[in-house]
C-alpha cells in the first residue's frame, strides 16, 4: 500500500517521467498521467507513432512524479507497463483532464502502469522523510 503522502502527490501532480526498456535501450518521456486510487494503477495516453509503443508488452518501466523546487517532494516507482484497450484509461484520463477528449483518435494508444515498488521523499523535512515499499 502506498503511503498517504505519496497518494496525495499522485492525486495533485499532473506530469511524470515514464521510462521504458526498449530493444535499443531505455527510453524516457514526459507524460501527463491519471492515477486510479481504487486499483492503484496509473494511466497514460499517447499516439501510435511514439517510440514507447514499440515496446514488447508487458514491459518493465519506471516512473517519477514530483519535480517542483518549491514542494520538494518526489515519488519514484518501478513496475510493469501494459498496452490496454481505451475505455477504462479514457475515463480515468478525462476525469483528471476534461479537455483531453478532443485529442483522442483511432491512433490513440492507452498504457497502464502497475507499480511493484515505490519510494516517496520529502526534502522539506530535516532529516528528509523517506518511505518505500518492501
Amino acid at each position: 500500500m502506498i503511503d498517504p503522502k505519496a497518494l496525495n502527490l499522485l492525486a495533485n501532480e499532473k506530469v511524470s517521467v515514464l521510462v521504458i526498456e526498449l530493444s535499443d535501450g531505455p527510453h524516457g518521456a514526459a507524460m501527463h498521467f491519471a492515477y486510479d486510487p481504487q486499483g492503484g494503477d496509473i494511466y497514460f495516453s499517447t499516439h501510435n507513432s511514439t517510440k514507447k509503443v514499440t515496446a514488447v508488452f508487458p514491459a518493465k518501466a519506471a516512473l517519477v512524479v514530483g519535480f517542483s523546487e518549491t514542494d520538494w517532494e518526489t515519488l519514484q516507482m518501478k513496475g510493469m507497463l501494459d498496452k490496454i484497450e481505451g475505455n477504462p484509461a479514457k475515463e480515468k484520463i478525462i476525469a483528471k483532464y476534461p479537455g483531453d477528449a478532443k485529442h483522442f483518435s483511432d491512433e490513440s494508444v492507452f498504457l497502464r502502469f502497475t507499480p511493484t515498488w515505490w519510494r516517496y521523499t520529502d526534502f522539506k523535512t530535516h532529516p528528509s522523510t523517506v518511505m518505500e515499499s518492501q
